[in-house]
């Protein structure tokens, strides 16, 4: 049997927990004004252009290119634990307004730049000094969210100064492709997939493509 103050206890964590989620969701930055969702398959610059605003639905008509914002939390999954800390709302990206004339209306020859980053990831392990890939296991779009906020400037990508003095310049980088494609699973079921099967098959050939190789380096 279950006592009275251990049963009062868990019904007050429950309401607790309940008001919690009730707040985050009141909260949110989803919860007023129209909201376009853009899909993203790999990390890189991407551009919204005129047409693009136009397609998504989005009211063109004198639009300030100050009210413009985008909002997402990156790539990768969220935490499978629940213990782990994890992001309850959309936060706001920085983005580059290209506005051609100057005159702060998104014309039909302005754009906006952002930062978009894939739903799989490359960690970087310092112990081992080696990238591991992360494959989300349930999506292969990451998504990002515009909508035009009348009540203050959207956030913006801060110009850095230019140096000089530099002492040091980057003549090469690390660069990473992967293969896997998740097509076997052993169980038919969970978390854990797999590559090609080596069955009758037993030799598979995969293309990579790095241009400008380094070739001197190993």
């Amino acid at each position: 049997m279950i006592s009275e103050k251990l049963f009062l206890f868990i019904l007050f964590t429950f309401f607790v927990l309940v008001n919690t989620c009730l707040n985050a969701q009141q909260n949110s930055v989803l919860h007023s004004g129209d909201w376009f969702k853009i899909g993203v398959s790999e990390e890189g610059v991407y551009q919204i252009s005129y047409n693009d605003f136009q397609t998504l639905g989005i009211n063109v008509s004198n639009l300030d290119v100050q009210s413009i914002k985008l909002y997402g939390n990156g790539g990768g999954m969220l935490p499978s634990q629940n213990s782990t800390n994890r992001i309850n709302d959309l936060s706001e990206n920085a983005i580059e307004v290209i506005d051609v004339n100057g005159n702060g209306i998104f014309n039909s020859d302005d754009y906006i730049l952002f930062f978009g980053e894939s739903a799989h990831e490359w960690v970087f392990d310092s112990s081992l000094n080696i990238f591991n890939y992360n494959e989300h296991l349930y999506s292969d779009i990451n998504y990002y969210f515009v909508t035009i906020d009348n009540t203050s400037n959207g956030k913006k990508i801060l110009q850095k100064p230019t140096f000089t003095n530099y002492d040091k310049t980057i003549t090469s980088f690390n660069d990473f492709q992967i293969h896997e494609v998740n097509s076997e699973n052993l169980i038919q079921s969970g978390r854990e997939w797999f590559g090609e099967r080596f069955g009758v098959i037993d030799e598979y050939s995969f293309g990579f493509n790095f241009p400008n190789l380094n070739s001197l380096s190993p």
